[in-house]
């Protein structure tokens, strides 16, 4: 077995059918994983992928065994219950094969313009972008709470400073809704790397 991990870029220079084309090419040269990126906005050219997961699922339809990943979801661009979903229904219709990976993100025109809650990228050694950096973290940390909690929870609910789930005094049938389910949940068990710069 190989255990290197290998990144697709499918951006101006491949096509989704081309990058699953690579991904079995991979799995026939024994790799274990592939990881796709997330990009947007993306002017320049390389790694247009919007979409990680969305990918990953058209791959898995095409090959056996290889196992997917993004790297990395860029959490502060999602909402945490779509990720969430999204990630789920990848794993499950892949056999189990998905890999969450999940990153703070580095560009912010990619975040500024995806998150309705104007959450930017700040720079930890930049005292002029502090403020950005903490309110990323603390975005961040927050979604993956109720990432991991969605996952891992048959019902659940989430208090926050940027999230409340459910939302308070959502009517349903004569009462108000006190819990979520995460519909699908994941059948197999999965791994979740996360990138850090600092």
């Amino acid at each position: 077995m190989r255990l290197g991990v290998f990144g697709i870029s499918a951006g101006t220079t491949y096509g989704p059918a081309a990058t699953a084309h690579l991904a079995r090419r991979c799995e026939e040269l024994g790799y274990d994983n592939i990881w796709l990126t997330e990009h947007h906005f993306q002017y320049e050219g390389y790694e247009v992928i919007p979409n990680g997961i969305l990918v990953s699922a058209w791959i898995a339809a095409r090959t056996e065994r290889i196992r997917l990943g993004a790297m990395f979801n860029v959490v502060p661009q999602w909402n945490p219950l779509r990720l969430a979903e999204d990630f789920a229904t990848m794993h499950n219709l892949s056999g189990g094969r998905g890999i969450l990976g999940v990153g703070r993100g580095t560009v912010p025109r990619e975040i500024l313009h995806l998150n309705d809650q104007h959450i930017s990228i700040g720079s930890h050694d930049n005292p002029d972008q502090a403020a950005d950096d903490k309110k990323n973290r603390e975005y961040f940390e927050e979604s993956m709470e109720i990432i991991r909690t969605a996952l891992a929870n048959e019902r659940f609910s989430f208090g926050g400073k940027y999230f409340q789930l459910p939302q308070p005094g959502i009517p349903d049938r004569g009462e108000t809704v006190q819990q979520l389910t995460l519909v699908p949940r994941p059948l197999y068990p999965f791994e979740s790397w996360q990138a850090v710069t600092s």
